[in-house]
C-alpha cells in the first residue's frame, strides 16, 4: 500500500467462506501482536455482519414472495371469481421476475388453440392471442412437455406490437398431471435473465393459478349438475304431485324456463286416436315474459326424427333460436317439448338437460293419460305414485331400489322384482335389491356377465323390453336363477338414463305361465323410467358428496402442512439462535469452576445453572431434529436387526431398569428404509413407553407382514403396560410440544411421525385409560425413491 510503511490485512471468513478482506496500514512503526489478533477480530464481526445481511436481504425476498404466493392462496380459497385470480397471478409473476410481458394462455374448449385468459404488457392489458397447438413455441413446448421451457434469442413472442424478446420462459399450468395451459413470460433484457430461484418461483404461482382452473371448472361442472337435479328433482315433484294434464304442464313449463332462461314454451302432445300432435293450453302460472311458441312443423319434425331439433327461426323481431325435444314414455312417444328464446344459442349441454328432463314430462303426460282412460286403475296408479314420491323424497339408493321393486311387484300382481345395475368396466350386472327381503342377501351377491346366456344381461345389450313366456322352453334364460326361485314367466326392463344402459329390472311369475300384457308392460316401464332417473341422481349426489369431502379433506391437510412448515421453520430459528448464548453459557461455566473451585453453595449453584443448561440444549437438539428435513437414504435393509439395535439402546436407558422386554417377529423380509432414521424412530417409542410405565412393566413389540390390498407391508406394534393416554390427548399426540410429561419437550413423537410419513409410512396410536398404549408403524416393503419429501 503506497504512503504507509507498513500494512496488515486479515481475510474476512464467514462459515469457512471467503468474503473479502481487511487491510489497514501506518506511516510508520510495527504492528504488535495483540493489534494484529485484535485487527483478526474485527475481520471476523466485519464478516459476521456482512453474511447477517446477505441472509436478511435474501430472507426478505423469500419472506416476499411467500406473501405474494399467500395472498393467491386467500383469493382462490376465497371464492373469487376465476378471472380476478389469473389477473392476480399474472401481477404477481411480473413483480417476482420483475418482467414487463406475461401471457397467461389455456387450451380452448376444442383443444386445438392456447388463447390469452390473462397477462399483461408494459403495465397495459395484454392483447388477444390464439396460438395452434401444432405450431412452434416455447408456449406450445411447454404444453405438450409438462415442463418449464426457457428460449434465449426466440421467434418474436405474441405481443401487441413486432417487438421480440431475447428471453421467454414458458411454464405449464399442470392439474392431476394434465396441462390446461400455459404462462408465457417474455424479457428483453440480457440474455440469461431466468434465473433457478425465478423459474422455481414460476412454477409455484403456476400450480397455484392450475389449480384454481381446475377448481374452477369443477364448480362450474357441479354447478350445472346441480342445476339440472335440481330441476329434475322439480319436475318429478311436478309429476308425483298432480295427474291434472294443464296443471302439470304449468308447472313443468314453469321449472323449466325459469332454471334454463328460455323466452317461449309449449308441449305437443301426441293423440293415440288420431296420431297427430295437439299443442296443449297449460295452466301456466308464471312471469309475463314467458309465452307461447308458435314455430309451424317444429313439433313434427322432432317428432318423426325421435331426436332433438335445434334451428333458428326468423320473425319480425329477429332471430329466434329454438329447440324441441321428443317426450317419450317406454317405446312410443307421448309428445314433444319445444323451447325458445332470442339469445344466446342453445347449446349441447342445454339440450342433453332438456333430453334429460323430457322423460319426467312424458311420464307425467302418461300418467295424467291413463288416469283419465281408466279410472278403475286408482289404486294401482296410487301405488305408482307413490313410488315416484320415495324416489323423490330420498337419495338413498337402498332405500329407493328395495322399495321401488316391491311396488312393482305390487303393481303389476307379478311374485318378483329383481334390479341389477350395470358395472360397465367389468361388463356384467351386479343384483342390488329385490322385493322379497328373504331373497336379498342372495341377489346381492348375484353377478352377470353381458356376454352370459341371461335375459337381464340381453335386455341391457340391445336396451328393449323383453319377455318370456315359458321359461321351459326359453334357451335364453339364466338356469342357475330360473331353477332357484323356481320362476315360470319373465320380464326384463333396461333401466336407461340420458340414451344409456344403467341396469336391468327383471319381473317373474312363480305360480303359473303368464302373458305379459301391453298395459302391465307400459306401467312397468313407467316405473323402470323414474327408478332410473333416481338412481342416476343418487349416483350424482354421492359423488357430490364425496367431491365435497375429499375438497374438505384436502384443504384441511394442506391447512395442517403449513401450519407444520411455519411451526418447523420458527422452531429451527429460535434454535438457532438459543444455541450460541448457550455456548457461552457452557464455556462461562467451565472458566469459573477452574477459576473458582467452588464448595458448597456456590459449587450447588452452578451445578444447577449447568443441569438446566444441559436441559435447554437437549431442547434445541430436540427443536433442531423436529425442524430439518427429512430425506431417507432408502437402501433394503432387515428390519428384524434395526427393531433389534433400537430395543437394545433403550434397554441400556437407566430409567427402565425394571422393564422387561418382549419381542414376536415373524419372518420379516427386506425392508427399503433408512436404517438410522428408522432406528431412531424405534428408540423414541420404546423409550416412550418405558417411561410411561415409569420404568417398570412389560414393553412388547411385535413385527410381521401385511396387505392392503394395493401393497406389502410391515406392521409394527410397541406396546406397554402404562397408565394409558385420554382420548382428547390421544388424537393430538403427533402434533409438536403435546406431551404428557412433566419434563418432556413434547417433540418425540412429532419427530417419529415425520420419519414415518418420509418413509411413505402410517403411524397410529391406539389407548385408553389403564389399559396401556399401542404406536402402530407400518412401513411399505418397497418405497418409491422421489426427490420431494415432506
Amino acid at each position: 500500500m503506497r504512503g504507509f510503511a507498513e500494512a496488515a490485512s486479515a481475510p474476512l471468513l464467514a462459515g469457512g467462506v471467503a468474503l473479502g478482506a481487511l487491510v489497514v496500514g501506518r506511516g510508520r512503526g510495527g504492528y504488535a501482536l495483540d493489534e494484529v489478533e485484535a485487527l483478526a477480530d474485527s475481520a471476523a464481526t466485519l464478516a459476521l455482519l456482512a453474511d447477517n445481511t446477505r441472509l436478511c436481504r435474501e430472507a426478505r425476498r423469500r419472506a416476499h414472495d411467500i406473501l405474494l404466493l399467500n395472498e393467491l392462496g386467500d383469493l382462490i380459497s376465497g371464492g373469487h371469481g376465476l378471472p380476478a385470480i389469473l389477473a392476480a397471478g399474472v401481477r404477481q409473476l411480473a413483480h417476482i421476475v420483475d418482467v414487463s410481458s406475461v401471457f397467461l394462455l389455456l387450451l380452448d374448449d376444442h383443444g386445438t388453440f392456447l388463447r390469452t385468459a390473462a397477462g399483461t404488457v408494459d403495465g397495459a392489458p395484454a392483447p388477444q392471442v390464439a396460438l395452434p397447438l401444432d405450431s412452434p413455441s416455447a408456449a406450445t413446448s411447454a404444453f405438450h412437455q409438462r415442463r418449464p421451457v426457457k428460449i434465449t434469442d426466440p421467434l418474436p413472442a405474441p405481443s401487441a406490437g413486432d417487438a421480440a424478446y431475447r428471453e421467454v420462459l414458458a411454464v405449464p399450468l399442470l392439474a392431476r398431471g394434465n396441462s390446461l395451459g400455459v404462462v408465457l413470460l417474455g424479457s428483453s433484457g440480457v440474455p440469461a435473465r431466468f434465473s433457478e430461484a425465478e423459474i422455481e418461483r414460476c412454477v409455484a404461482v403456476a400450480n397455484q393459478l392450475a389449480a384454481a382452473v381446475a377448481h374452477a371448472r369443477i364448480f362450474e361442472e357441479e354447478r350445472q349438475r346441480v342445476r339440472d337435479l335440481s330441476l329434475l328433482s322439480a319436475l318429478a315433484r311436478a309429476v308425483a304431485g298432480t295427474l291434472d294434464e294443464r296443471v302439470l304442464l304449468g308447472q313443468c313449463l314453469r321449472h323449466i324456463c325459469s332454471a334454463m332462461g328460455f323466452d317461449l314454451c309449449a308441449v305437443h302432445v301426441c293423440d293415440h286416436d288420431t296420431g297427430l300432435l295437439v299443442a296443449r293450453a297449460p295452466l301456466l302460472p308464471t312471469p309475463s315474459r314467458i309465452g307461447p311458441l308458435q314455430v309451424p312443423g317444429l313439433a313434427e319434425r322432432a317428432a318423426l326424427r325421435l331426436a332433438p331439433v335445434i334451428e333458428q327461426h326468423e320473425d319480425a323481431v329477429g332471430t329466434m333460436h329454438v329447440c324441441a325435444v321428443p317426450l317419450r314414455a317406454g317405446a312410443g312417444p307421448v309428445g314433444v317439448l319445444a323451447v325458445g328464446r332470442r339469445t344466446p344459442p342453445v347449446s349441447e349441454a342445454e339440450v342433453a338437460t332438456l333430453a334429460a328432463v323430457g322423460p319426467e314430462i312424458a311420464i307425467g303426460l302418461e300418467n295424467c293419460r291413463l288416469f283419465a282412460e281408466a279410472r278403475v286403475r286408482v289404486d294401482q296408479l296410487r301405488l305408482l305414485l307413490e313410488v315416484g314420491r320415495v324416489i323423490t323424497a330420498s337419495l338413498d339408493l337402498a332405500t329407493i331400489l328395495d322399495t321401488s321393486a316391491e311396488s312393482l311387484t305390487r303393481i303389476i300382481d307379478a311374485s318378483n322384482t329383481f334390479i341389477l345395475l350395470l358395472d360397465s368396466d367389468k361388463r356384467r350386472l351386479e343384483g342390488v335389491a329385490a322385493s322379497n327381503p328373504a331373497y336379498r342377501d342372495y341377489v346381492r351377491s348375484v353377478r352377470i356377465p353381458l356376454e352370459s346366456t341371461s335375459l337381464a344381461a340381453r335386455c341391457v345389450c340391445t336396451r328393449t323390453t323383453l319377455t318370456i313366456r315359458d321359461t321351459a322352453a326359453s334357451n335364453e334364460v339364466h338356469q342357475a336363477l330360473v331353477s332357484r326361485f323356481g320362476e315360470k314367466s319373465l320380464l326384463a326392463l333396461p333401466l336407461m338414463v340420458r340414451g344409456e344402459p344403467i341396469g336391468a329390472m327383471v319381473i317373474d311369475d312363480t305360480r303359473a305361465i303368464r302373458d305379459w300384457t301391453a298395459s302391465e308392460i307400459e306401467r312397468a316401464e313407467l316405473v323402470v323410467n323414474q327408478i332410473a332417473v333416481a338412481v342416476s341422481n343418487a349416483r350424482l349426489f354421492e359423488e357430490i358428496t364425496r367431491s365435497y369431502g375429499d375438497l374438505q379433506r384436502a384443504q384441511e391437510e394442506l391447512v395442517e402442512r403449513e401450519r407444520l412448515a411455519a411451526l418447523g421453520e420458527l422452531a429451527a430459528v429460535m434454535a438457532h439462535e438459543v444455541r450460541n448464548p448457550l455456548g457461552v453459557i457452557f464455556n462461562s461455566l467451565g472458566t469459573l469452576e477452574k477459576i473458582l473451585r467452588p464448595t458448597g453453595d456456590a459449587a450447588m449453584l452452578l451445578s444447577i445453572v449447568r443441569e438446566e443448561a444441559d436441559r435447554l440444549n437437549h431442547l434445541v437438539g430436540d427443536l433442531l431434529d423436529f425442524a430439518k428435513p427429512k430425506r431417507p437414504a432408502l437402501s433394503a435393509e432387515p428390519l428384524q436387526a434395526v427393531l433389534e439395535g433400537a430395543l437394545e439402546a433403550a434397554a441400556s436407558d437407566p430409567g427402565g431398569a425394571e422393564v422387561t422386554i418382549r419381542t414376536e417377529f415373524g419372518s420379516l423380509p427386506l425392508v427399503h428404509l433408512d436404517a438410522r432414521m428408522m432406528r431412531r424412530a424405534f428408540l423414541n417409542l420404546a423409550v416412550n413407553g418405558m417411561q410411561a410405565m415409569g420404568g417398570a412393566g412389560v414393553l412388547t413389540v411385535r413385527a410381521c407382514t401385511e396387505n392392503d390390498g394395493e401393497r406389502e407391508l410391515v406392521r409394527i406394534d410397541i406396546s406397554d403396560t402404562g397408565p394409558g393416554i385420554a382420548p382428547d390427548v390421544a388424537s393430538r399426540m403427533f402434533l409438536p410440544f403435546v406431551t404428557t410429561k412433566a419434563s418432556g419437550t413434547g417433540l418425540g413423537l412429532a419427530v417419529v411421525k415425520s420419519i414415518v410419513d418420509a418413509h411413505q409410512g402410517e403411524l397410529t396410536v391406539d389407548s385408553a385409560p389403564g389399559a396401556g398404549t399401542v404406536f402402530t408403524v407400518r412401513l411399505p416393503v418397497v418405497s418409491e425413491r422421489f426427490s420431494q419429501y415432506p
